[in-house]
């Protein structure tokens, strides 16, 4: 059927050419999309559509998709993007096509499938507040029908938050 539909569509390419490392950062790649941050969390806008209430367990009205499956927990929202085949962002209301928490939209998540080629993508990054940061990924080719595929992230950092009380400078970390 056909669907009058605003996508945004995104390829391994394009995410690399723009060097687009986690899901927060594709809102330079569209109009109309932000990811704020608030505390861990990071809430999903398409076109001003979003939620003010942020709390463990609560959702957001921007549906994220990974491989297909809901993503509920807004701590989730913004994952690396190291073995990604492609990002899609559905403008306008999806609750016909993807049910509850679409109300502003979805963001699907598609990562690369596992293949006969033997490959691995290491990163690793520093930045401010000790903010260090290492991702890897591999797939491995056992035999002609069997591929082992795996992803792995790590990252830590003293976080730029004081407690003004008692002047604690670590309390983000």
């Amino acid at each position: 059927e056909d669907v009058p539909i605003s996508i945004a569509n995104f390829d391994s390419k394009t995410l690399t050419n723009a060097n687009i490392q986690s899901l927060s950062e594709v809102e330079k790649l569209t109009a109309g999309v932000r990811f704020d941050k608030r505390t861990n969390f990071v809430v999903p806008t398409i076109r001003g559509i979003t939620t003010n209430i942020v709390l463990a367990g609560g959702g957001s009205n921007i549906g994220v998709y990974l491989d297909g499956f809901y993503s509920p927990a807004l701590q989730g929202s913004d994952i690396q993007l190291l073995n990604v085949d492609s990002v899609q962002i559905l403008k306008g209301p999806q609750g016909t096509l993807f049910g509850r928490n679409t109300n502003g939209g979805a963001i699907q998540v598609n990562t690369a499938e596992p293949n006969q080629k033997t490959r691995f993508i290491g990163e690793a990054g520093y930045g401010s507040y000790d903010a260090f940061r290492m991702q890897a990924y591999g797939n491995l080719a056992l035999d002609e029908r069997t591929s082992l595929d795996m992803a792995v992230s790590y990252a830590t950092g003293d976080g730029y938050t004081t407690n003004i009380a008692n002047g604690d400078d670590k309390i983000g970390k």
